[in-house]
């Protein structure tokens, strides 16, 4: 039996590159061992088991420069960017921030989505808002990594370089 395909989009083309040509570097750590830059990150479990308190902590180790847990050294020192899709920011997140000891001021809350024109308020849609992010991190000089809480069940930290 044969696998059927659909037919390649027009316009569209696949860029390969030869692993021979690529240089080899390093992995960055934000937490040495356990959580690299630039990755996906995914914390997953089931329902109340502290993915989001793990999450908020990272945060707030990063707000501040904080050590990290078991004497694994300490947090570089940045800005955070927090996307919660489940916990409200007044009553949930910046009370855990704050019994974290996160430095509020080095931690933003994405709040909306706005179309280019700075008016309307869109739809969250991962493909253009991480563009958004991209650009909103950019100008955070030292954002070191956000931070998404998706659902109940997974908590993924997104990582950005500075």
């Amino acid at each position: 039996m044969t696998a059927q395909f659909p037919p390649p989009e027009i316009g569209r083309e696949l860029v390969v590159e030869r692993a021979s040509s690529i240089s080899v570097k390093p992995v960055e750590w934000l937490w040495p061992g356990r959580v690299a830059v630039g990755k996906l990150t995914l914390v997953a479990g089931e329902a109340g088991l502290g993915k989001s308190q793990i999450a908020l902590a990272m945060a707030a180790a990063v707000s501040t420069g904080g050590r990290w847990p078991c004497d694994e050294g300490c947090a570089p020192l940045g800005n955070v960017i927090i996307l919660s899709t489940e916990d409200g920011a007044a009553d949930t997140v910046v009370p855990r921030l704050m019994a974290a000891g996160a430095n509020l001021e080095r931690v933003h809350l994405v709040r909306a989505v706005l179309a280019d024109d700075g008016g309307e308020r869109l739809a969250f849609n991962c493909n253009s808002t991480l563009a958004c992010s991209k650009r909103r991190s950019r100008s955070l000089a030292t954002s070191r990594w956000s931070l998404s809480t998706r659902s109940v069940h997974t908590s993924d930290l997104r990582l950005t370089p500075t």
